[in-house]
């Protein structure tokens, strides 16, 4: 029995197999009741109290002891738990000697100097029952007030200082403990190993080895979906597929602990061997949906589902189907039919203005969007770790199509002689920019917007005098979110409200990859050994962040294609590929000389 009362925060989420056992979530205040050595404790959360393992949770530990006292706001007067020899818990002032429950409820508030102090009976369906008590702090305190010592380790550290937080609340145990506790379960989770993987207080993996990070990905315990959707994201830049099926084959046939009874066996295999192959094939079944394999990774998960110990999940058969849906190529969306587009009157060869800017912009959207959707975790993955062999880059394609639509706007403007036809040109661009806000498509915006700001467009203000002043506001609506001082959080804020689809500006998603890219390291030493190398998943759940915004906004566009306007443009992307910008400067002086 503890000769006093001591808390631990949980660190992850812990769903007990056995009745004996007690379930916590993540962040819960657990009272510590008694410490096995075998590293099983008995605890108490509200009402139920049970058995769990302490490599969940965390010890609350001040780094100054003299911090935990609760300190009273009138005369010093401190309150401390104790444990009586029955298991009661109960209050007393160690200045004066007297006990919570000598004082009448009335009187409770003023003789802690803590606030207020109220006690609600609850029913125990647990080996104990309960009193529930919330100690709130006294808003009179202030950090001036003299801090006396005491034993470390003993309960919650209040934060004395506080005017505005409420303590944490605090379970009191009012009647006498089992004498027999249930016993532990058999097998205990090993607490984490620093030299193997790197945990913070808070549960996130922050590095790990690769066995020690697929450990986890499978871990019976607990759930992480945060980290398993990390994982799965970016483990293409700490190892390979090949490797990952090795790993996770090695997990499958996990091997019960030595010496245990055959009940005990059996006991291992219902609560943790079954769970954790269970995750195994979860696991799988992400890769063969979300990821896509070659052909000898496709044989070698069937090799595996082909063995009688997988053979019997029904998941495996499942995973036969996806296996032959990745041979075949995968499925295809079925979309509503789609909105009718404006045709052009004349099937002579367009040119920019036969055509409605709306349906330019929808064209243009039809476009972006595509390229958009082709763009994979494995192109952000090359963003920050750039691969030996240089492969095809869907965010490449993508930003070079928007480089394409600054320089068209750029030459079709500079192209035309006429002044007063020039204004309208400019007018028609400003227009489709305009369209393509309203449809979300954020990049051919801002690839418009550019083209018209660039030096060689700005100069000719003869031709801007000529321009209709509603275009010329609907081009300052766009400059505010992509051009101005504060363009970029004018953006950020829009997209917020923003719903798919939407086709978003690249450019600061690509910023924000590089950031990661230089600020921090790739794998981190291990703290006692300076050789050995960690993988640095922090950096990795940052780049996973990024992923998940992108896969936001990849929902296909109810458009339909106008075949001979969808080759229009890009016919008109594809011949100023190669142009120069010092072309348009010699250009924009012919027109306009200074």
């Amino acid at each position: 029995m503890p000769t006093s009362s001591s808390f631990c925060r949980a660190l992850h989420d812990y769903d007990a197999q056995d009745s004996a056992c007690l379930s916590f979530r993540r962040h819960d205040l657990i009272e510590i009741v008694t410490r096995a050595p075998s590293g099983w404790w008995v605890g108490s959360v509200q009402d139920k109290s049970g058995w769990f393992p302490s490599s969940y949770v965390t010890a609350v530990v001040a780094q100054d002891a003299s911090r935990r006292r609760i300190i009273s706001s009138e005369n010093g007067d401190f309150w401390m738990p104790q444990v009586t020899s029955d298991g009661r818990i109960f209050y007393v002032n160690t200045e004066s000697g007297q006990h919570a429950q000598d004082i009448p409820t009335e009187d409770m508030e003023a003789a802690l100097s803590l606030g207020k102090f109220r006690a609600v009976g609850l029913t125990a369906s647990g080996p104990m029952s309960f009193r529930h008590s919330r100690l709130m702090g006294d808003t009179r305190r202030n950090a001036n007030q003299a801090r006396r010592p005491r034993e470390p380790s003993t309960y919650w550290d209040f934060d004395s200082d506080s005017d505005d937080e409420e303590s944490p609340e605090i379970i009191v145990i009012t009647e006498p403990l089992p004498s027999g506790p249930a016993s532990p379960p058999i097998r205990l989770q090993q607490a984490p190993d620093p030299s193997e993987i790197v945990i913070d207080l808070e549960g996130t993996v922050c590095a790990g080895t690769v066995p020690a990070l697929v450990e986890r990905l499978t871990a019976h315990g607990f759930s992480d979906p945060a980290y398993l959707n990390a994982f799965l994201t970016t483990f293409k830049s700490f190892t390979t597929v090949s490797e990952l099926l090795y790993l996770l084959v090695e997990r499958f046939w996990i091997q019960p602990p030595p010496n245990l009874t055959a009940v005990e066996r059996d006991e291992w295999v219902q609560s943790e061997q079954q769970l954790i192959r269970t995750r195994v094939l979860e696991t799988l079944k992400y890769l063969l949906v979300h990821e896509e394999l070659e052909t000898v990774e496709l044989d070698q998960i069937e090799e595996f589902l082909a063995i009688n110990g997988v053979a019997k999940f029904s998941a495996a058969k499942k995973l036969s189907v996806l296996i032959e849906q990745a041979r075949r190529g995968g499925a295809v969306n079925n979309l509503p039919p789609a909105l009718s587009p404006y045709l052009p009157k004349s099937s002579k060869p367009l040119k920019l203005l036969d055509i409605q800017p709306l349906e330019l912009a929808q064209q243009l959207t039809i476009l972006d969007s595509r390229l958009y959707q082709c763009i994979k975790p494995a192109d952000c993955l090359q963003q920050v770790w750039p691969q030996k062999t240089q492969t095809a880059n869907s965010i490449v394609s993508f930003i070079q199509t928007s480089k394409n639509i600054r320089l068209w706007v750029v030459e079709t403007v500079l192209t035309e002689s006429d002044r007063r036809q020039r204004a309208r040109i400019i007018d028609h661009f400003i227009s489709i920019a305009d369209h393509c806000r309203t449809l979300q498509n954020l990049s051919a915006m801002a690839a418009i917007t550019f083209g018209l700001n660039t030096l060689a467009i700005r100069r000719l203000t003869r031709t801007w005098a000529r321009v209709n002043p509603i275009f010329a506001g609907q081009l300052r609506a766009c400059e505010t979110l992509m051009i101005s001082s504060k363009g970029s959080s004018n953006y950020r804020f829009m997209m917020k409200s923003v719903v798919p689809p939407c086709v978003p500006f690249l450019g600061f998603t690509i910023s924000t990859l590089q950031s990661i890219k230089d600020g921090s390291p790739d794998t981190l030493p291990v703290h006692r050994d300076r050789a050995a190398l960690l993988v640095n998943f922090k950096k990795r759940q940052s780049v996973a962040d990024v992923v998940d915004e992108i896969k936001q906004w990849q929902v296909p566009y109810n458009l339909k294609v106008v075949p001979s306007i969808q080759n229009y443009v890009e016919d008109s992307l594809h011949s100023v590929d190669d142009i120069a910008a010092e072309h348009f400067d010699a250009m924009s002086l012919e027109l306009e000389p200074r």
